[in-house]
């Protein structure tokens, strides 16, 4: 038993298999080869990283995830319907400014918590760059 703990203390945190995610791609500044290592996926010449989505973005990459419109549609029809009801206040997307400049600041300052897309710690410190 203490021989089996001792070998699994070992390969703790160890990446057992490779991923890709079906909607997922990184943005690299320059080739990526520069920046992190890759490989090929299975049965394909599609290049995907060997590091983890965290650590691409720590390396100064983009992780973007592709979500299809119709989700996105049942998220925003869930959303104003949560804000209706808890708040009482009924929004209209069609008529929110596109310029508003204290959207800008939250967005330069990196205050993107809970904004999809823009809320992770790479996000965050290229919004501020």
């Amino acid at each position: 038993m203490r021989r089996m703990l001792r070998m699994a203390e070992q390969l703790e945190g160890t990446v057992r298999n490779k991923g890709i995610h079906a909607a997922g791609v990184i943005i690299a500044p320059d080739d990526i080869t520069n920046f992190v290592p890759v490989c090929t996926a299975k049965d394909s010449d599609l290049l995907v990283t060997q590091f983890d989505g965290s650590v691409v973005e720590n390396a100064g990459m983009f992780k973007w995830i592709f979500v299809l419109s119709r989700t996105l549609t049942d998220f925003k029809k869930d959303a104003l319907a949560i804000i209706k009801n808890t708040i009482r206040l009924e929004i209209d997307l069609d008529t929110l400014p596109l310029d508003d400049e204290r959207t800008y600041q939250l967005f330069q300052n990196g205050e993107t918590i809970g904004i999809f897309q823009f809320e992770s710690a790479g996000m965050q410190k290229h919004l501020k760059d």
